[in-house]
């Protein structure tokens, strides 16, 4: 278990701009298709937790920024899905340069990310609704990389998880709060068998992503590119506890209503998850 909380700001984003010290994350050596030839940064997470969750519609796309429209979830056009990923360790290289951050690697940190897919007149985008880290530093970098506002350091951020080996089960939780959002999210995924597969070693299918910037109305920052590979265990949606205050979910560019775990959606724990960006 580890549980951190917002601290020296100043001194925590001046060690953002240096890179860490240690060896680079492992990596699968995953076959990347030529759109992201050439990226510049590589993620490795120890475990990623993803949950899909159902809410309004409408609600939805007052976020989102002109030209991005919300998807409606099949046989309910009323509903839309966004997504909850929680990484535990998460850490960061970048192969080159970018701006005034050194090549090297960053970190680690846990996040949770919030997203939706929408649809634009150039296809699907990837819109990151909101960005909680678990350290000033690992904020600073996600800004420094996508854009202003992209990232936030949550006020509290607390995640475990607890394997058996003896009965091969792992079980996973976090809790994430931000204060100045009044946003509080706790998610317990129950103990699960672990489903061991071949790890991936051909990356996922390219997808566009954005950051929104956190204003309102909201913008979109840079557009990235990614692509991932990992061993994955299977989670039940059914077993899935996701509990947010009042069933509104308190993100920065306004709330929206969680109706529940979305079970036609990812419910999925992730071993050894790498992705790669590509920074356009």
């Amino acid at each position: 278990m580890r549980m951190v909380t917002a601290g020296l700001a100043l001194l925590a984003l001046a060690r953002a701009a240096a890179a860490q010290t240690g060896a680079p994350p492992p990596s699968y050596g995953a076959s990347l298709p030529k759109e992201l030839e050439g990226h510049q940064v590589r993620f490795f997470r120890t475990i990623q937790m993803s949950i899909a969750a159902k809410v309004p519609r409408a609600e939805l796309q007052k976020l989102l920024p002109a030209g991005y429209t919300a998807q409606p979830l099949a046989g309910d056009k009323d509903a839309a899905r966004i997504a909850f990923g929680f990484y535990f360790q998460q850490r960061a290289e970048l192969t080159t340069p970018i701006g005034s951050l050194a090549a090297g690697t960053y970190g680690p940190a846990d996040t949770m990310n919030v997203t939706t897919t929408t649809d634009t007149a150039g296809g699907e985008v990837v819109l990151f609704l909101d960005s909680e880290r678990s350290t000033e530093a690992s904020a600073a970098l996600g800004n420094a990389l996508y854009g202003p506002g992209s990232t936030r350091v949550a006020s509290s951020f607390d995640m475990g998880l607890e394997q058996k080996r003896a009965d091969k089960t792992i079980r996973v939780r976090a809790h994430v709060v931000d204060q100045a959002l009044g946003q509080e999210v706790d998610v317990v995924a129950p103990s699960t068998d672990i489903v061991s597969t071949p790890r991936v070693t051909a990356a996922s299918p390219v997808l566009s992503q954005r950051f929104l910037d956190g204003a309102r109305p909201p913008k979109v920052n840079r557009l990235f590119k990614v692509a991932t590979a990992a061993d994955y265990t299977a989670v039940a949606g059914d077993g899935i506890k996701l509990t947010v205050p009042g069933g509104k979910l308190r993100l920065p560019g306004g709330s929206l209503t969680v109706l529940g775990v979305d079970a036609s959606g990812t419910q999925r724990i992730s071993r050894w998850f790498e992705v790669f960006s590509k920074l356009l």
